[in-house]
C-alpha cells in the first residue's frame, strides 16, 4: 500500500473575518453557548487562548483595570500592559463603542457629565471616584453583577440622579451586597429616613472598613436622629473584630461627639464575653 501524505493547507487565506472551519469535540450549540454566556472573564480568556476561532466570533477586550480621566483614559489587560482607549480631543466617552469587559478595578478622575462608553459586561470588585460626578444609571450598570467589594467616593465626588440631585450612599448599598470597604468622604446630606433605611439593610459580607462624612440640612436632625438605627446596621453587617474600622465625620461639632460614641459603643459590644445559657 502506498503512503498518501496529508494534504497541506494554506493557512494564509484564513482570517478573523473568514476563519477556517473548526471541528470541535463538543456539539456546536454547546460551543456557541460557552462563547455567548461565559461564566467569567477568565473563562472567556481561556477560550481565546484555546483557539483563535473564539476571538474571531466574539471580540471582547477584558480590562483588569480601567481608568477614566478628563483628557486620557486607559485600561490594563494584564499587569504591566497599558492600552489607551480614550484620547485627548474626544469630549464624550459615549463616542466609544468597543466591546469592553470591565473586570476587577475601575477608577474615575476629574470626570463630570460624561456618560460611560457602551460595554459588554462589568464584573468589577473595586470602584474609585475622585473629583467625579457619576450618573446613577451608569453606577447601576457597573454594579449590576453585584461583585463590588470596595467603593471609595472621594473628595468633590458624587453619584447623581437625572435631576442633578445627589444619591445618598445608603441607597447604593443594596447594589453592593458583597462590599467589605466603603469610604464616602464627599459632602453628603443625611436625613432620619436615610438611617432608618440603613438599619434594614442586610449584606452578604461583613464590613471591615466603613467611613461616612455626615451632614444634614434638616433643622430638626438632632431631634429625629436615632443612634439605634446606625448601631443596628453595624451589628448586622460589620465584622466583629478589633481591626474593623468604623469612622463618622460630622460637619457639626455637637453631632461629631454623638457619632464618635457610636463606634465606641459598638466596639464595647463586641468585646463582651459570650454568655452560655444551659437548661
Amino acid at each position: 500500500m502506498s503512503y498518501v501524505p496529508p494534504q497541506k493547507i494554506d493557512n494564509s487565506k484564513f482570517t478573523f473575518i473568514s476563519p477556517q472551519k473548526q471541528c470541535f469535540s463538543f456539539p456546536l450549540d454547546i460551543i456557541s453557548s460557552m462563547l455567548e454566556n461565559p461564566s467569567s472573564s477568565k473563562a472567556l480568556q481561556k477560550l481565546y487562548q484555546t483557539c483563535k476561532y473564539f476571538y474571531s466570533k466574539k471580540q471582547i477586550l477584558v480590562l483588569s483595570k480601567a481608568h477614566f480621566v478628563r483628557d486620557a483614559s486607559y485600561g490594563c489587560t494584564k499587569t504591566g500592559a497599558k492600552l489607551e482607549i480614550y484620547c485627548e480631543g474626544k469630549k464624550d466617552f459615549a463616542d466609544l463603542h468597543n466591546l469592553l469587559w470591565f473586570d476587577n478595578v475601575i477608577q474615575f478622575e476629574n470626570v463630570y457629565g460624561n456618560r460611560l462608553p457602551s460595554f459588554y459586561r462589568c464584573s468589577i470588585k473595586e470602584m474609585w471616584l475622585y473629583k467625579t460626578s457619576l450618573h446613577y444609571d451608569d453606577f447601576v450598570l457597573l454594579a449590576a453583577e453585584k461583585h463590588i467589594r470596595i467603593l471609595d467616593i472621594g473628595r468633590e465626588s458624587e453619584i447623581y440622579f437625572s435631576d442633578d440631585s445627589t444619591v445618598n450612599p445608603v441607597d447604593l448599598l443594596p447594589f453592593m451586597p458583597n462590599i467589605i470597604e466603603m469610604n464616602c468622604v464627599a459632602h453628603q446630606n443625611y436625613t432620619h429616613e436615610n438611617f432608618e433605611k440603613l438599619s434594614t439593610i442586610q449584606l452578604y459580607s461583613k464590613l471591615e472598613d466603613f467611613r461616612l462624612r455626615i451632614y444634614s440640612e434638616s433643622s430638626d436632625f438632632a431631634k429625629t436622629f436615632n443612634r439605634d438605627h446606625l448601631l443596628m446596621f453595624l451589628n448586622n453587617n460589620a465584622k466583629k473584630d478589633e481591626s474593623t474600622f468604623i469612622g463618622f465625620t460630622a460637619d457639626d461639632d455637637k453631632f461629631q461627639a454623638v457619632f464618635d460614641e457610636i463606634p465606641k459603643e459598638w466596639k464595647a459590644g463586641i468585646r463582651k464575653p459570650n454568655v452560655c445559657v444551659t437548661c
